[in-house]
């Protein structure tokens, strides 16, 4: 939410350097399985979901509460002030570094599966939030983040590969970028 200076640029680049090389071993193993139809289908039904997820909870709940999501409104906000660094956050570091934090080191210390989806989601979902949630009085604005990060964990747990839920994430993310550039 902050002017991205210098240095949170550089932060973010060690922060994607350090995941990849840390789980260098877990990303090419699953980068290996990824064009097979089995991960392809996997990845399709779970963008379908999250397309479905956000399209109806965004109806609802601008109905309900009669103002945009404030993710969506933060989102705008810094696309407009800074593109090129938006992109890289949305398409780059989003995906890799979250989804290396929230899937797989979770995965790694909490054994029990329901607890591992839970709890990896609603910190996901709240720390990925944060920010727009200062500009809300809403905290149900949580509720599709938590069910986005439900699938990515869902798909982590069935299928054993880090690297699906990052793709996953990345044409989610992918797809709000197309839409809001669609828009402007």
């Amino acid at each position: 939410s902050s002017r991205p200076t210098i240095l949170k640029v550089i932060i973010d680049c060690l922060l994607i350097i350090v995941s990849i090389y840390a789980f260098r071993s877990e990303l090419k193993s699953g980068l290996k399985s990824i064009f097979n139809k089995k991960t392809l289908l996997s990845i399709f039904v779970g963008f379908i979901v999250i397309l479905i997820i956000q399209a109806v909870s965004s109806a609802i709940l601008s109905n309900l509460l009669s103002v945009q999501s404030p993710v969506a409104i933060l989102q705008s906000l810094m696309l407009k002030k800074y593109p090129i660094y938006m992109i890289f956050l949305m398409l780059i570091f989003s995906p890799i570094v979250e989804e290396i934090t929230f899937r797989s080191c979770f995965r790694s210390i909490i054994s029990n599966k329901f607890v591992f989806v839970g709890l990896s989601s609603v910190i996901y979902a709240v720390l990925s939030m944060m920010s727009a949630l200062e500009m809300s009085s809403s905290l149900l604005y949580l509720i599709p983040s938590i069910l986005n990060a439900v699938i990515y964990s869902v798909l982590y747990l069935k299928r054993d590969n880090i690297v699906e839920p990052i793709i996953l994430h990345f044409l989610v993310n992918l797809w709000a970028l197309i839409a809001y550039f669609s828009l402007i």
